[in-house]
């Protein structure tokens, strides 16, 4: 029995209920990237911009979805040929292709759609900083800490009404260890290799039809934002001006008043070695300052128009 399962209400809740509501989540990020964040607008690319610095982003399939591409029911069938080019459609209709080249050619065009119909915004689960990150991704930028449930009140449902959140799963072999929930949504699966990343991704959708809608989502950055670290790659003397210039962005960039907690802004401590707690809090008091959430269950598949969307196959 096919099941519809897009419903139109915001949905921000862990995959499978894997994810707690208060787990710590971290994003290092460059202090530009942090400065548009505090305006209100978050950057989200899309899977075929993420492609552009690693090919294989987002192209590992499970079991369960290449067997479906093997027996395609009908309204799938038409909804990817209608998006197939002229090669495609004359290789699909070919008398003389065979069952498996043509499922091959359903993957191409699923793939080419799913690249340019999802959004996803990259997160490093850890109760702790990483240095491997900071060198990665911000080693002279910074970081913000948030939670699912922080998440789910920065975004107004006027503009996000539905997205998943869900754990990156780290495999050898797709096809022997990717769970059911990830069938058609390869953005949740990765190579070992990358398991140091810790990562879990918030999912959105794009409009289907218009590929040129608006990469920046807008919300509330201080119903998102837990914490900020400086980095610690950045010299001391900088990393204190850069902290005073925050707090100040804080307060003039996210309706701040007067009668409100400072922000908690420091400068990341983690490559100095400190004799007492006095020299680590004088660090960071150098001054007198002081989607439920998007669950992977609710994420539509892209198949079929994108949003009326039926469910995988029954299991046998």
């Amino acid at each position: 029995m096919q099941t519809p399962i897009f419903q139109n209400e915001i949905r921000i809740v862990p995959s499978l209920n894997e994810l707690p509501e208060n787990v710590e989540l971290w994003r290092y990020m460059r202090l530009s990237a942090f400065l548009m964040l505090l305006r209100g607008k978050v950057y989200v690319p899309t899977i075929a911009e993420l492609r552009r610095g690693d090919p294989v982003e987002s192209r590992s399939l499970c079991t369960r979805t290449r067997e479906y591409f093997d027996d395609l029911p009908e309204p799938d069938r038409e909804w990817l040929l209608a998006r197939a080019n002229e090669h495609e459609k004359v290789a699909i209709n070919h008398p003389d292709t065979e069952a498996r080249e043509k499922a091959r050619t359903f993957v191409r065009i699923w793939d080419r759609e799913l690249a340019e119909r999802r959004r996803i915004w990259c997160w490093h689960q850890a109760d702790i900083e990483s240095m491997a990150l900071w060198h990665i991704y911000a080693k002279d930028g910074i970081a913000i800490k948030t939670t699912p449930t922080r998440m789910k009140h920065a975004f107004d449902s006027h503009f996000v009404d539905t997205a998943l959140i869900g754990r990156v799963h780290y495999i050898h072999h797709a096809r022997e260890e990717a769970l059911s929930h990830h069938f058609m949504r390869p953005y949740l699966l990765k190579q070992r290799c990358y398991q140091h990343e810790r990562e879990v991704r918030v999912v959105f959708p794009r409009d289907s039809d218009n590929h040129e809608g608006p990469r920046l989502l807008p919300l509330r950055p201080r119903e998102l934002i837990s914490e900020v670290l400086i980095s610690p790659h950045i010299p001391r003397s900088e990393a204190v001006e850069i902290r005073r210039s925050l707090v100040q962005a804080w307060k003039l960039g996210a309706e701040w008043q007067e009668n409100d907690d400072d922000p908690a802004v420091f400068v990341s401590d983690t490559t100095t070695v400190f004799e007492s707690l006095p020299d680590r809090l004088a660090l960071n008091q150098c001054e007198a300052t002081g989607i439920t959430n998007f669950g992977s269950i609710n994420m539509p598949f892209v198949m079929c128009g994108d949003f009326n969307l039926v469910g995988p196959p029954t299991a046998k």
